[in-house]
C-alpha cells in the first residue's frame, strides 16, 4: 500500500467549523451528504485521477477507518459503490484492488479465456468473486431490452493465468430463463458450456446476456469473457 497515496485522502472527519473551506478529501460532519457517500466520491476520484493505479490494493478498511474517523460499516458501503460501479474488486483474504473502467463484450467471439491462455503457454484459472440475484438497474435493463427491476443472476469472475490476475468479468443474466445457474461451481465450468447444455442457450442469443471485462493493468482481454 502506498503512504503517500494514502495521505492524499487522509484528512480527518471535520465539523464544519465556521469558515473552514474542506478539502476535497475532508468527510464533512453536518453535510446532507452521508459519510459512505462522501468516502466514495473521494475515492472514486482518486481512482479515477490514477492516485490508485489498475491491479493496485486499496487502503484496508482499518486504515480508511483511521484516516477518516468512520465506522467499518461506512467504509463497507463505500467500497459496495465502488464495486457496483465497476472499478474495484474484492478478493477474499486478500483486499479490495482496482479494475480499468468496464469494458462491455459479447459472448460471440471464437476464441475462449482458456484457450487464449493456453495458446500462450499460460495456466488458466477462475475465482468467482460474487454469484448472486440483483434488480436490473435502468442502464442493464436498458442494454438487456427488459424491465427494470427484472430478477438477474449476476455472475462476477476473476480470471487469472499462472495465478497473477488478468481481469474481471461481471455478467447478467434473466434469472427466469436459467433458474438454479447460480448453484455451479463456475471456478470449473465454463459460463457457455452451462448455458448451451443445461439451458439449450447459444452464444449467439445476446438478448438474455451482457458480460463486462475489466482487464487490469498491462493485461491483454480474453477473447471471449463468457467462457
Amino acid at each position: 500500500m502506498s503512504t503517500d497515496a494514502l495521505n492524499a485522502g487522509k484528512d480527518r472527519l471535520t465539523g464544519g467549523d465556521e469558515g473552514a473551506s474542506p478539502s476535497a478529501t475532508t468527510l464533512v460532519a453536518d453535510s446532507q451528504v452521508s459519510y459512505y457517500r462522501q468516502l466514495y466520491t473521494i475515492l472514486r476520484r482518486e481512482i479515477m485521477q490514477g492516485v490508485w493505479k489498475p491491479g493496485e490494493r486499496l487502503p484496508s478498511e482499518a486504515d480508511l477507518i483511521a484516516a477518516y474517523g468512520v465506522s467499518r460499516i461506512t467504509v463497507r458501503q463505500a467500497f459496495d459503490l465502488l464495486v457496483n460501479d465497476g472499478l474495484v474488486y474484492r478478493r477474499r483474504g486478500s483486499g479490495t484492488y482496482v479494475t480499468v473502467p468496464l469494458i462491455e463484450h459479447g459472448l460471440n467471439r471464437i476464441i475462449s479465456f482458456s484457450e487464449d491462455m493456453q495458446r500462450r503457454g499460460l495456466h488458466p484459472s477462475t475465482e468467482v468473486i460474487a454469484a448472486c440475484l440483483e434488480p436490473a438497474t435502468d442502464d442493464i435493463a436498458a442494454r438487456l431490452d427488459i424491465e427494470p427491476g427484472t430478477e438477474l443472476a449476476v455472475l462476477e469472475r476473476l480470471r487469472l493465468a499462472d495465478g497473477e490476475p488478468m481481469s474481471v468479468e461481471r455478467s447478467h443474466l434473466v434469472h427466469h430463463q436459467c433458474h438454479g445457474l447460480l448453484d455451479t461451481d463456475f471456478s470449473r465450468q465454463p459460463l457457455h458450456e452451462v448455458l448451451r447444455d443445461r439451458y439449450g442457450v447459444r452464444l449467439g442469443q445476446l438478448g438474455t446476456i451482457l458480460s463486462q471485462l475489466s482487464p487490469l493493468a498491462d493485461a491483454t482481454p480474453a477473447e471471449n469473457p463468457g467462457t
